[in-house]
């Protein structure tokens, strides 16, 4: 779904106030569009390589052309005279979220970018980890470097290997996007997934472990919110936030979910499902956090503050979820998740929800939403 992704200059990452930073080998480019040095702010903390940052106003990078006369949409002077090659590392790179390991380059992209978020609504019938064009354009892909690392670890004190993590991420994104599941469903069947294989004990080859879970009989299980567990999963984002502030957990959540949202949520299921497909592969948490139960943590945060999102701006707009509105809850559930928070520090909260996900799962009675008919 997301290999024909290629900039529709929508201007999000250009109109977002953060710092882009500027590498000292593209100045002298850049200096022949502007003849005064105002669009170079320094960065006396940034590393070596990084002559300062562009410039912004009211939050729109200077360099940001905005829709009128001939261009129908904003664009960035830079990309338009001077080509991709010449653009900051950080702008060649966004909206691309990258996993560098001994297996290869691994891509997702962040929804925050109204492209990305479009290709989830897109008519594939069926979503698979595939090889894609370059990572980077005329570019060196960059993201978390996991080549000089051990790989992930299953649970903690004992790692995976490659070819087991490999069919384990497969494994994820298949049975996210491979079925009609509700959101919830799916997470609660990975749930139980995660928590067998973490109890694998030398057994034979793990890669068999991962392989024989495809062949797992379903049980059926409630796909209402867990409200209590999803407020605290917010404020473990919250918590992570490396800067600024976010918004409260919005009030009478269960009211306007009920009223306003859960129709179009379950109308919608198969784009939520490909969401926390683009966030269960290439994950940085694989890496970052003490087993495969911290990945399912990841997941069910990702689903948790996309729920928030959604009710937020269904109670702002007093309006149904529709299509453009869940498109904007995906938008800022990326925004925070992906791009504002610590991820590390993420990572380190998450081991600790993770810590209930290896206990054996509760299973519940076979129970979907009024809006759902199970298949």
């Amino acid at each position: 779904m997301h290999v024909p992704y290629a900039c529709r200059h929508s201007g999000a990452c250009c109109t977002s106030g953060w710092p882009i930073p500027l590498e000292r080998d593209r100045v002298a480019p850049v200096r022949v569009l502007r003849a005064d040095g105002a669009w170079l702010v320094p960065a006396p903390d940034a590393p070596p390589e990084i002559a300062g940052v562009l410039a912004n106003r009211d939050g729109r990078c200077v360099f940001h052309r905005s829709a009128g006369g001939t261009r129908a949409h904003g664009d960035c002077e830079i990309h338009h005279r001077l080509g991709h090659s010449a653009l900051p590392s950080a702008c060649q790179h966004f909206p691309r979220e990258c996993l560098i390991d001994p297996r290869g380059v691994f891509v997702t992209l962040s929804h925050y970018c109204p492209t990305a978020a479009s290709l989830l609504f897109s008519d594939a019938d069926v979503i698979t980890i595939v090889e894609g064009p370059r990572a980077i354009p005329m570019g060196q892909p960059e993201g978390l470097d996991a080549r000089a690392v051990l790989p992930p670890l299953l649970r903690p004190g004992l790692l995976m290997d490659h070819e087991a993590y490999g069919l384990w991420e497969a494994h994820l994104v298949r049975k996210l996007t491979g079925n009609q599941s509700a959101p919830e469903q799916a997470l609660r069947a990975l749930e139980r997934d995660a928590y067998s294989l973490s109890r694998w004990r030398n057994d034979g080859a793990l890669a068999d472990a991962v392989r024989a879970l495809e062949t797992r009989i379903e049980v059926g299980t409630t796909s209402f919110p867990n409200w209590s567990a999803e407020r605290e999963l917010f404020a473990t984002a919250i918590d992570s936030l490396a800067s600024g502030t976010w918004v409260d957990y919005p009030e009478r959540a269960e009211m306007t979910w009920s009223k306003r949202v859960e129709g179009g949520w379950y109308d919608h299921h198969h784009v939520i499902n490909r969401f926390l497909s683009a966030h269960a592969f290439a994950a940085w948490v694989a890496y970052q956090g003490n087993g495969v139960t911290s990945q399912i943590a990841r997941l069910h945060l990702a689903l948790a503050v996309l729920r928030a999102e959604a009710i937020r701006r269904c109670a702002v707009e007093q309006r149904d979820l529709d299509a453009p509105v869940l498109v904007d809850a995906i938008r800022q559930t990326d925004l925070l998740i992906v791009h504002l928070v610590d991820r590390a520090g993420l990572a380190a909260r998450l081991c600790e929800v993770s810590t209930r996900l290896r206990t054996p799962p509760r299973l519940g009675r076979g129970r979907w939403s009024r809006t759902h008919v199970a298949p």
